[in-house]
């Protein structure tokens, strides 16, 4: 019988220059960022010290080792900004106007930021024009890299097949019908074909240009075709279990699928000492230089809260901590005193919800009523990064009616998360919940660094965004 882990080893699959359209495909296709940023950052210095070098403005003679520090900060600041406005999502690496916009908007920051660099460190050896020259090249030449991209990927789509059926592939695969469903245009479901026989199914993939065999839970179960199994490796095609697959597709944990023991089994892992170190130390650096930053306007806005609706301008509530340690949680009141309580009997806030300041309308969309949750950041409390906390009787009901619910506190609960970046603010009830916790387990088995930056950036980006759209709505409705 092969084995779930011999089945998932199989990606490990040395690469062959026959197959370099297959191989690059698979790497447009992975939810992993960080080859694609790195990538971009080797790509842009090089388009830069090109172009730079090409200006008619550059003084050869008093070149000096700034050109250097600008041309890293150029690429990394340009890579960062992608990074927060999404780019290097699935669904936004071969949209055109994605493309054209991101790059033109990147680079319009990195000049900004390059030029202060350079007015104090090689303002008269290297110059502005040099700079814009630079820059300008650096756009176009990361502009066509993306768009040479979205056309093999558009050219060469990624394709899969299953052997066998279940809810899981019926679920991935009713997404890419749905007319919304931007993956579609690059993502083929390519169904298998209804003969088992072994030469049928190899000629099959060769045909269709499959990358992947997808394998269904019943069909592990079974007596499975091993010869067949090793034919399809042999191609150099990838065999993966449906769970990892979903998991892959949709960046969240299957829970309908999950049970305890699989979970601790496979997805709940330990981490190094590093990782939660790091974490801690740039939660309590980040914290107090907000806090720090922001003095002045959080003691503003307690001010406003005041006077606008009698009553004490933070509210407390005890949440649902790390290893279901409760702890009181922060916020800048934005519901009338006798509404906000932790007593209040008026339910989970809804939209256009009366109990609801004047403030608090403005408050409450741009999540600026969450910045006293600094001060847990920085107690331990909580992190800038992990599941939404929950208050304590709705935890404690949905550890009762939810399975695996308990294991979201694993971790500290965050400011922002993967959850809240992918589905929003979701209504608290069971189904919603359910949904949430399939991202927050996604997050507790794949958490990193590097997950945690781009989900901090993403959140930067979306607030600034949502920042942006209220104040031109205030001004056009003056």
């Amino acid at each position: 019988m092969l084995r779930e882990s011999d089945i998932q080893n199989s990606r490990a699959i040395p690469f062959s220059w026959p197959n370099l359209t297959m191989s690059l495909t698979n790497i447009l296709f992975a939810p992993s960022r960080t080859l694609w940023a790195m990538t971009e950052i080797l790509l842009l210095m090089t388009f830069f010290l090109a172009f730079s070098w090409c200006s008619p403005y550059l003084n050869w003679a008093e070149i000096d080792s700034n050109i250097v520090l600008l041309t890293v900060s150029f690429g990394v600041i340009f890579v960062v900004l992608s990074v927060g406005l999404g780019q290097y999502e699935r669904a936004r690496r071969s949209s055109v106007t994605k493309i054209f916009f991101n790059s033109f908007f990147a680079t319009a920051i990195a000049i900004t930021f390059s030029l202060s660099i350079t007015y104090f460190t090689a303002y008269g050896t290297f110059g502005r024009l040099n700079l814009l020259w630079g820059s300008a090249g650096a756009s176009i030449g990361i502009i066509a890299f993306r768009l040479s991209i979205a056309f093999m990927f558009r050219r060469f789509p990624y394709r899969f097949t299953t052997l066998g059926t279940s809810e899981l592939i019926g679920n991935i695969t009713d997404f890419l019908k749905k007319p919304s469903t931007k993956e579609a245009k690059y993502v083929k479901y390519i169904e298998s074909p209804g003969s088992s026989e072994e030469e049928d199914v190899l000629r099959f993939l060769d045909q269709e240009k499959i990358h992947d065999v997808i394998i269904a839970e019943s069909t592990l179960r079974i007596a499975l075709n091993h010869r067949l199994l090793l034919k399809i490796l042999e191609k150099r095609i990838r065999i993966l279990h449906e769970e990892h697959f979903y998991s892959e597709f949709f960046e969240c944990s299957p829970i309908n699928r999950l049970d305890a023991s699989k979970f601790l089994n496979r997805d709940l892992k330990v981490r190094s000492i590093l990782y939660e170190s790091v974490k801690r130390l740039f939660d309590i650096g980040a914290s107090t230089m907000a806090l720090m930053a922001l003095s002045p306007f959080l003691l503003l806005i307690a001010a406003a809260i005041r006077v606008d609706t009698r009553g004490k301008a933070l509210f407390h509530q005890p949440r649902q901590g790390r290893f279901q340690q409760p702890f009181m949680m922060y916020k800048f009141r934005t519901m009338h005193e006798d509404q906000s309580c932790p007593a209040a009997s008026g339910g989970f806030t809804q939209k256009l919800d009366a109990r609801i300041t004047r403030i608090g309308r403005f408050l409450r969309p741009l999540h600026i009523d969450e910045l006293p949750q600094l001060w847990n950041i920085l107690k331990g409390d909580m992190s800038i990064v992990g599941p939404r906390p929950e208050a304590l009787v709705f935890a404690q009901r949905m550890s009762r009616e939810i399975d695996l619910y308990d294991f979201r506190y694993s971790v500290r609960p965050g400011l922002t998360g993967h959850a809240q970046l992918m589905v929003g603010y979701m209504l608290d009830n069971v189904d919603d919940t359910r949904k949430k916790l399939a991202y927050d387990l996604y997050y507790i088995a794949n958490k990193s660094l590097l997950l945690d930056i781009r989900i901090i950036l993403r959140t930067a980006f979306i607030v600034a965004k949502k920042t942006y759209e209220s104040l031109s709505v205030g001004r056009r409705g003056c």
